[in-house]
């Protein structure tokens, strides 16, 4: 295949093939692609019975499906495995539409449940995986439903559009884009943004782009005038096969309802088609229910299609490793097993390095985070310090910046992988100590074996005692449930502490292969039992191999602890506007009244830009210069120290210890 730099004379070439094209997807909108698609170097090569584009996302190379007949579908997606072969790399395809993923089942003599297309799931096997993605599916309305608003579905619609009938009845007008209007247009953009806060130069840079070809790219752009003032835009498109699209819509907060005659108009324009898309929520909530409020007919669900050896990944992860077999099922499994985040790099298609992603949840002060806490990054010994591993993590920090995180987490067990963590900005945030075993045995304990039965107690007493401390792990019962299936299937146990006098439980023990993996003891400022005492319970219960492990690690400040010989837990700054802008009011400040640009370098995903302002209590961000802002350039991992160290100065308003928990390793 031939690659070239998709331009906007593509459309023409695109629209012959879709004129025959059964659905409802609108990834061929040229315009769409340019305007919105994460993909960067999107390119396109015409071949004799499909179209073919791909572009950059993540590091990796993506292909959209091929745009063909049904009957040459299988052949060119053979040509798409094929180039990825020849470059060595495992294949990615996005955006299959239900119809193609269907030919391609049947091609692979897949047998499919329905579960599959209601409930957005995965299918994988050895080979590769397929990913019913929600966030991507299309919202389609029928073009009179939109126009009609009919019956007590559209009622809240029908009244805004009244709302907007009564407020502006002959002050308002629709027309359309021309020349003359460029500024007004341009300055609405702006005006959106700064509301939002966000830059907008790329976005108007790229419209400007899109307007200098509007014909070649058969769109058309109209204008709200209220009281000849510009209240609202909008960019449509009709493709061949009568598939509306609304590429962009904005309008002004001045203007209540604004946006509802503009969903109205969009529908008139479009009334002939079969469909109008409005396009995906990109899995933000605010954006779904709106799309979902207008009542779509259809949703037209996207299919992802990886090439992904399970078994070959897995075998190399317990080969490095050593875990069992029935644990790795455990972990593919869970539901905290993150599928999108397995990473790997190939090496004449057998695969050489690896890294995988699972879910957790950090409780930051009052605030749940949900973090991909990384793990399993291996090298095949012979394939070592040639930069694979390093791949790996690159990819894996920047497909955590796309989908939306804010942090990741990494738990390296020996100080030379430490060093080598921070090289890709993780940061130590969690200190360790060792302290003798016998710290966990209060007087007047008692001990028993525990089941998973004990779920929901474990959940309590963890997130009782992670409660003192400024940033932890959180837990439900849920996850307690899946971390102990995974800690008794290789034989390891669960001990529950208590107190006799009080008949309550204080604390428990994971042990697993001769080692306490985790424990919690809410008693642990409370006297020691005897030694002897210990000794004796623990033998008349059995347990006595317990006091084999002599120490375990607790959590400690950073001057407590050795640097050069205690273990630590990572974190890793993935968006840090996004993070101040949630955590800010938990940072310790120096000064009530600052106005500063800060400009984070990233030399992963990208740099970040933000103008923070604080007044007295109130702090706000925007993503504009102010030229009466001093500027402030820092590097992604010293940004994270310093936020954390501003968590430990923080004990006007939230005076509990300053130490961050963290209890496991993945």
């Amino acid at each position: 295949m031939d690659f070239r730099k998709l331009v906007p004379e593509d459309q023409a070439l695109i629209d012959e093939y879709l004129k025959n094209f059964n659905g409802f997807s609108t990834d061929f909108s040229v315009a769409t692609i340019l305007l919105f698609e994460e993909f960067e170097d999107v390119e396109i090569s015409v071949g004799e019975k499909a179209i073919f584009i791909k572009g950059n996302f993540s590091e990796d190379e993506v292909f959209y499906p091929p745009l063909c007949k049904p009957e040459d579908f299988k052949e060119s997606m053979e040509k798409i495995f094929t180039y990825y072969k020849e470059k060595d790399k495992p294949y990615i395809v996005t955006g299959i539409t239900d119809e193609y993923i269907n030919l391609f089942f049947k091609q692979n003599n897949i047998k499919v449940d329905e579960h599959y297309y209601n409930d957005y799931s995965i299918i994988k096997n050895d080979e590769f995986y397929v990913l019913n993605d929600r966030d991507s599916a299309e919202y389609v309305y029928l073009p009179n439903d939109l126009i009609n608003l009919g019956g007590n579905k559209y009622r809240k619609i029908r009244e805004k559009v009244h709302a907007f009938y009564k407020e502006f009845h002959n002050r308002y007008e629709m027309i359309p884009y021309t020349e003359n209007e460029k500024e007004n247009f341009f300055n609405l953009i702006k005006i959106w943004n700064e509301e939002k806060n966000h830059s907008c130069v790329n976005e108007i840079n790229l419209l400007k782009f899109i307007f200098e070809n509007k014909e070649k790219l058969n769109i058309e752009a109209f204008l709200l005038k209220i009281d000849k003032q510009t209240a609202g835009l909008t960019i449509i498109q009709e493709l061949p096969n009568h598939v509306g699209v609304v590429i962009l819509e904005k309008s002004s907060s001045k203007y209540r309802n604004a946006n509802c005659i503009l969903n109205l108009f969009e529908a008139n324009q479009l009334q002939n088609c079969k469909g109008i898309s409005r396009q995906e929520d990109i899995g933000i909530e605010g954006l779904r229910q709106a799309k979902l409020s207008y009542k779509p007919f259809h949703m037209e669900k996207k299919h992802e299609l990886v090439q992904f050896n399970s078994k070959e990944f897995f075998n190399l992860y317990q080969s490095i490793f050593g875990d069992s077999n029935e644990l790795i099922d455990l972990i593919q499994n869970s539901e905290t097993y993150k599928l999108r985040f397995s990473t790997f790099v190939m090496k004449n298609q057998k695969i050489i390095s690896i890294g995988a992603v699972r879910e957790k949840r950090l409780r930051i002060f009052n605030e749940i985070e949900e973090i991909p806490f990384v793990f399993g990054i291996a090298t095949k010994p012979e394939e070592r310090k040639k930069g694979y591993a390093g791949e790996v993590i690159e990819k894996i920090i920047n497909k955590a910046y796309i989908f939306g995180y804010n942090l990741a987490m990494i738990a390296p067990q020996e100080e030379h992988l430490i060093k080598y963590y921070e090289k890709f900005g993780f940061v130590k945030f969690n200190y360790h100590k060792k302290v003798s075993i016998e710290n966990l045995f209060k007087k007047n304990f008692n001990i028993q074996q525990g089941s998973i039965n004990d779920s929901e107690e474990i959940t309590k007493l963890f997130n009782n005692y992670t409660k003192n401390y400024k940033i932890s792990l959180h837990r439900d019962v849920f996850f307690t449930t899946e971390r102990l299936k995974e800690v008794f299937v290789d034989g390891g146990k669960l001990f529950i502490l208590s107190n006799n006098d009080s008949n309550t439980n204080y604390g428990y023990i994971l042990y697993e292969d001769g080692e306490i993996i985790e424990y919690i003891n809410l008693l642990e400022n409370e006297p020691n039992e005897n030694i002897n005492i210990i000794k004796n319970i623990l033998i008349n219960k059995g347990y006595e191999y317990i006091l084999d492990c002599k120490f375990i690690n607790t959590s400690a400040t950073m001057d407590e602890c050795n640097i050069e010989k205690d273990t630590f837990s990572l974190l890793r700054i993935i968006n840090p506007m996004e993070f101040m802008k949630k955590y800010s009011k938990y940072i310790y400040f120096d000064d009530e009244n600052f106005n500063k640009n800060v400009l984070v370098k990233d030399p992963i995903t990208e740099d970040c830009f933000f103008n923070i302002k604080k007044n007295n209590k109130e702090i706000k961000f925007s993503m504009i210069h102010d030229n009466n802002a001093s500027d402030i350039e820092i590097s992604i991992s010293n940004f994270l120290q310093i936020a954390l160290n501003r968590f430990m100065k923080n004990n006007e308003e939230y005076p509990i210890k300053d130490k961050f928990f963290c209890c496991e390793n993945w």
